[in-house]
This record gives C-alpha cells, structure tokens and sequence, in this order.
C-alpha cells in the first residue's frame, strides 16, 4: 500500500511541477497562417539561428488618419527555429480619439487567433479588457496563457494594446 501511495504523490508532484502554457500547435507553418482571414498574413517564416524565429505580417491600417498615421494592427508570431512560442496581436493606436473600429478589429482578431491557438473561445475576461482599452489582464484558456498589455507612448499622442498568447 505504501508503495502506492509514493508513486501517486511523486506523479502528482511531477504533473503539477511540468503544468506550463502550451499552444494547440507550435509548427510555424501552421500558426504563421492563423490570420489570413482577418487579413493579418504573415511573411514566411525566418530562423534567425537555433534559439530565434518568427514571422509577422504587415501593419494593416484600420480607418484614416486626420493628421499623422492611421490606427493599425499586426501579428507576429515568435520562438525558437523550429517552435512558436509566443503569438501576439499589437494595435497601434496613433488616433487614440478615434478608435472604437480599431478596437473591435483587435477584439475579432484575438477571437479568431484564441480558436485557433487554443481551441476554446476568448476569455470573457480578456475581452472586457481590451474593449475597455486595459493591459492588466491575463487568463489562461486551456494550456494558452492569453495576457493584455498596454504601453503609453511618451509623447502622450497614442499608444500600443498587445494581446499576447504563450
């Protein structure tokens, strides 16, 4: 019985030690094309050496610019040479008055990018924050840590929301 009693202890230690985020698919031929839809396709992806690759597509504008440039969106997927670690939405907002269309276009594409990266929907939680424009937020959806991140610019004329998956 004791025996028993050992190996379950050790096994939960060990299960519960090795719990870490995971992404439904680390293959970048895979994840590299998660947007297409949402007109957020990438470059082919690029091995920089064995510990960094990544691929990333164009900035896509979202609405006009008055003065300066348009609000935009980007996706970027990272890792090592062969595994996606990471992938991430970021939304300029160079029009900080004039982004509720931006917003809801990071809201679809961050639904869209949780389906496919984890296979569940968004988080409720992550949703309320990037419609209320906030960068404290982290869930875990699945094995998929989904985090919202805000950075002010300097200059105080716009700023970046990143929604980050690991």
């Amino acid at each position: 019985m004791r025996p028993i009693k050992a190996l379950i202890a050790a096994c939960m230690i060990l299960s519960a030690g090795g719990a870490q985020a995971a992404l439904k698919s680390s293959l970048p031929a895979d994840v590299c094309g998660y947007l297409v839809t949402e007109k957020l396709s990438t470059r082919p992806w690029l091995a920089q050496d064995v510990t960094y690759g990544g691929c990333a597509s164009e900035y896509r504008e979202i609405g006009t610019a008055t003065t300066g440039i348009a609000n935009n969106l980007a996706f970027y997927v990272t890792g090592s040479a062969t595994k996606v670690t990471q992938l991430e939405l970021v939304l300029n907002l160079n029009q900080p008055l004039s982004d509720a269309v931006a917003i809801q276009e990071l809201l679809k594409a961050s639904k869209a990018l949780s389906i496919r990266a984890s296979g569940l929907p968004l988080p409720i939680a992550v949703e309320q924050a990037i419609v209320a424009r906030r960068g404290d937020v982290t869930a875990m959806n699945g094995t998929v840590r989904i985090s919202t991140i805000r950075k002010t610019w300097p200059n105080g004329k716009g700023y970046e929301l990143h929604v980050v998956f690991e």
